[in-house]
């Protein structure tokens, strides 16, 4: 396709003139770094993940937002009109295969062919998402399977208006065999090679390989025609990368959220649960 042939162009070192003050700006540390290692345990008491997580959304959500505010101002700076059609001028009279280039590019993104390439990237994020609503849903399914029977037991137990000895051995008998089919669940959905650490893996692969060097390339293209009019960009960095990071934390963090805080105690008959 002609839009992302021109993209990979610019991305591969094209409008190596035009560019070069984008180049120049000091870029974030890589925003993968901040993500915690994800948890292989089956109770979240066993590690420090949701506090972890929710620190590093914050730090990284705050830069971003700082970044963007930059970033706005720079892209909606007033400056005088002439000043900027001669400078455009200039780099189009100086330098004009990349200035054919840089409006070919610019066009195609408003071409029917371009508009497909938007929505085809729209719809692989519209995917993702779908894949982990049913993954989820899976999940409450062999969850509810394998707990509700016995959960439905044991609460009959915590109804009774007295209760005997042998209701307290029944109760503790009941919340052992809970533990053990919640761990028989944890070792296939939250241990390390489990189902939620393989989607977040293929999730972090798509993100790396296929949205951020998409969402780079339109940026790289729509920044092009301000860098060519002269428009200063030494503050301006992208924040692909950061939000993309972002989503990812967010994606984790509403999984492991649904893991068990702890193992109940068997040897604790609770009334009315």
């Amino acid at each position: 396709m002609r839009s992302h042939a021109l993209g990979r162009w610019l991305l591969m070192g094209g409008f190596s003139t035009l560019l070069g003050s984008l180049a120049a700006a000091e870029p974030p540390a890589d925003p993968w770094t901040l993500v915690p290692a994800l948890p292989t345990g089956c109770y979240s008491e066993q590690d420090e993940f949701s506090a972890q997580v929710d620190q590093a959304i914050e730090t990284l959500q705050n830069e971003t937002d700082r970044q963007n505010e930059i970033n706005t101002e720079v892209k909606n700076r007033e400056e005088d009109p002439m000043e900027t059609a001669r400078r455009m001028q200039e780099f189009m009279m100086n330098n004009p295969e990349e200035a054919m280039k840089m409006m070919q590019a610019v066009q195609a993104t408003g071409t029917e062919e371009g508009q497909a390439a938007m929505l085809a990237t729209l719809e692989k994020n519209a995917q993702q998402d779908k894949a982990l609503d049913d993954l989820v849903a899976r999940y409450d399914a062999a969850y509810g399977a394998a707990l509700d029977p016995i959960y439905e037991k044991r609460h009959s137990l915590s109804f009774k208006e007295t209760e005997t000895q042998a209701d307290r051995d029944e109760w503790a008998a009941l919340t052992r065999k809970a533990n053990a089919e919640y761990e028989k669940l944890c070792g296939e959905w939250w241990k390390s090679g489990g189902r939620f650490h393989a989607w977040l893996a293929s999730y972090r692969e798509y993100t790396v390989e296929d949205r951020i060097p998409a969402d780079e390339e339109r940026e790289r293209i729509a920044m092009a025609p301000l860098a060519a009019a002269g428009r200063s960009m030494e503050a301006y960095r992208s924040t692909v990368a950061m939000e993309a990071v972002l989503d990812y934390m967010q994606r984790a963090r509403r999984i492991f959220v649904q893991k068990r805080l702890a193992a109940p105690n068997a040897e604790v008959f609770a009334r009315g649960l």
